[in-house]
């Protein structure tokens, strides 16, 4: 019913469009049937590709069903995630993501929820997140539970409305004269297909950054060693494609390829 992929002896070919309708279809939740079947097709897609993987094969992304489509090839399930993350504002693809996340937790694929990216990155991230967040700013960020949390927490401020937060040092002042890491994940937060310098966070945001990973699907461009809780700690590393398991590692990622920035 959904051309989401195929088989040949080079590997593993998936279909943006087939796998987008497949995805719309689960969506619009018209026919019961139809759904179950766009389920099973993705599911299968999935196991297809993490075989792929396995076996050291590329798998290629056409954009439709034709051999002169545009393409893109990934090199791991996490490749493909990240693409999903950078492309989360189609539905289509946020629901694809989701189901990625869940079809790995329950095959027990490590998939990390904390993405990063060190050093830089031909421009891809946001360096100066104050610059940025004074000129973006919307008002509805500042209502969010999380949110509030996080102003509290970091900078022992409260959000009084959406324009005004009462601080301890500066008394009521606008969202513009928050620390320069409650802006960061504020960024962060509120614009997950972006990547954002943490570095211009402190370390007592680590557990936040953590902590927003658990609700949402984004990519962190670090230029230190952050220092995060090593219980129970995961992450994926864009540079080298590679899933680590130990705040030490993060140590050897920085000096690889962030020494020669400093």
């Amino acid at each position: 019913m959904f051309n989401l992929f195929k088989v040949d002896n080079k590997g593993c070919i998936i279909y943006k469009s087939g796998f987008q309708d497949a995805a719309k279809c689960i969506i619009s939740n018209q026919d019961s049937e139809i759904t179950l079947v766009a389920e099973k097709e993705i599911n299968n897609m999935f196991d297809t590709m993490i075989e792929a993987f396995e076996q050291e094969q590329k798998v290629v992304m056409y954009s439709v069903k034709r051999g002169d489509s545009d393409h893109i090839s990934f090199s791991s399930i996490n490749r493909f995630k990240i693409w999903l993350i950078e492309n989360q504002l189609a539905d289509s693809n946020m629901l694809i993501l989701s189901m990625l996340d869940k079809h790995c937790k329950k095959k027990k694929i490590a998939l990390p929820r904390l993405n990063i990216i060190f050093g830089y990155n031909n421009g891809n991230a946001i360096y100066n997140t104050d610059m940025y967040f004074n000129n973006t700013f919307d008002p509805d960020w500042l209502i969010d539970d999380s949110i509030k949390k996080a102003i509290k927490a970091i900078d022992k401020s409260e959000v009084i409305d959406r324009q005004a937060i009462m601080s301890p040092v500066f008394g009521i002042m606008p969202p513009t004269k928050l620390s320069g890491g409650v802006k960061t994940l504020m960024l962060i937060y509120n614009n997950p297909d972006m990547i954002f310098n943490a570095s211009t966070c402190g370390d007592n945001c680590a557990r936040w950054i953590t902590r927003f990973a658990r609700e949402k699907f984004f990519v962190i461009n670090l230029y230190h060693a952050m220092q995060f809780n090593n219980k129970n700690f995961q992450a994926y590393i864009l540079n080298d494609d590679r899933v680590i398991d130990s705040q030490d590692e993060i140590y050897f990622y920085v000096d690889r390829y962030c020494r020669r920035l400093q």
